[in-house]
């Protein structure tokens, strides 16, 4: 959420926090003129058959029904929603959480923290946003809130789950969550790359569809999900292109056969190690490509191919910021497509060394692989201004050592 529109609803929220508050302070002072009177009257005698013990029982009892309750149990007793209630806990934890940010860009700027360490603070936000609401509303109403916010992205409408489902799939849900939140930290402490970041990400949503799926049965897991969402993603990055029904029919399988057969050939990697099937991944991929240039043309698959490469979008986004026009960005985005193909080129020469009972990890093999990447990174540098090329390096949009 932008800074401004956060700082707008949290002003909104609190107004509205101040107004209800006021009025409860309001009924309580109306409603209790005789406790002022009884203050200012002198205390009666004490009886001589009083109960010291009793009187002290009603002066602890006193005593805690005057303990301060928080803002929240206040709205709790005038009736206030929780959904309105929640909102403006999430508006106290802005505020906040706002100081706190704004501590870590203050940091980073006097050079005390890296930007990792500053990313750091920026993932953290959610999670502790989470913790402080579980806090301040409590587990059960913490858990209706993050429900209903979870299942915003299910198609529900036309869907019935008994209560045992809807606590299912917000198990799952949740699970999915956090598995993308471990792969997302994991790839910012660089603890995998983002080959393996893509096919764990990947896989923990193929693993929550099948549980969704198994859980729901085929027609309300259809149902629940409503469009697919390849549709929308082919139909944003062809926006312009002129297709007709059966030739994006084509493409959407198309797609689907690449992402599903991916991953699944991505992760045997990652958990076996066997190098053979890179070849399995490399024909899927050629086949996918042959589908879309088949359809777009080649032209048009490298249209396509740019929308679906965040470095490009990104270079995109950022243009005027960083001082790239379309020819540089072209310019970039070329050489990393050149330097990528000499990369697979030269992983699959390594696995055949391997596989011939060679030492593919010797010096001699990575010397010169590393002089091309420096030679790459240069090459980059001497084509672009200074601040052209710092601006790609911090954002880690080069794929070279060198950067």
């Amino acid at each position: 959420m932008k800074a401004k529109e956060i700082n707008r609803i949290s002003l909104a929220l609190n107004l509205v926090l101040a107004a209800i508050c006021a009025g409860v302070l309001h009924h309580h002072r109306a409603a209790s003129p005789s406790a002022r009177v009884m203050l200012l009257s002198p205390p009666p005698a004490e009886s001589a058959d009083s109960n010291p013990q009793s009187n002290r029982t009603v002066a602890k009892e006193s005593f805690d029904q005057a303990k301060p309750q928080s803002w929240i149990e206040v709205l709790r007793n005038q009736n206030v929603p929780e959904k309105i209630i929640a909102r403006l806990a999430m508006a106290d934890f802005e505020d906040r959480w706002q100081n706190r940010q704004a501590a870590a860009q203050d940091a980073y700027n006097r050079g005390d923290i890296d930007s990792d360490a500053l990313a750091a603070t920026e993932r953290e936000h959610d999670v502790e946003e989470e913790r402080d609401l579980r806090v301040k509303l409590g587990e059960e109403a913490f858990r209706r809130w993050d429900q209903a916010r979870l299942f915003e992205q299910f198609n529900l409408h036309n869907v019935s789950l008994t209560p045992g489902e809807s606590d299912s799939l917000y198990e799952l849900a949740a699970g999915l969550r956090q598995r993308l939140r471990d792969v997302e930290k994991d790839r910012q402490e660089n603890q995998i790359d983002q080959a393996t970041y893509n096919s764990l990400q990947a896989k923990a949503q193929s693993d929550f569809e099948g549980q969704l799926r198994t859980l729901l049965g085929d027609d309300r897991y259809s149902t629940l999900r409503g469009v697919n969402p390849t549709v929308g993603d082919l139909r944003r990055s062809l926006r312009g292109v002129n297709l007709d029904n059966q030739q994006f029919a084509t493409l959407v399988q198309a797609q689907e056969q690449w992402d599903t057969g991916r991953a699944q050939l991505e992760q045997q990697l990652v958990e076996t190690g066997n190098t053979n099937l890179q070849q399995q991944i490399d024909a899927l991929e050629a086949q996918h490509d042959q589908t879309f240039a088949n359809i777009l043309g080649t032209n048009g698959l490298a249209s396509y191919e740019k929308q679906q490469d965040s470095r490009y979008l990104e270079m995109q986004k950022n243009a005027g910021r960083w001082g790239l026009d379309n020819a540089s960005i072209d310019y970039v985005y070329d050489t990393i497509q050149t330097f990528e193909k000499a990369d697979a080129e030269y992983q699959n020469k390594l696995r055949d060394l391997k596989g011939s009972g060679l030492d593919a990890d010797s010096e001699n093999l990575q010397r010169p692989w590393q002089n091309y990447e420096n030679e790459m990174a240069e090459y980059v540098r001497t084509n672009l201004t200074q601040s052209q090329y710092q601006a790609l390096t911090q954002n880690r949009i080069l794929p070279f050592v060198g950067q």
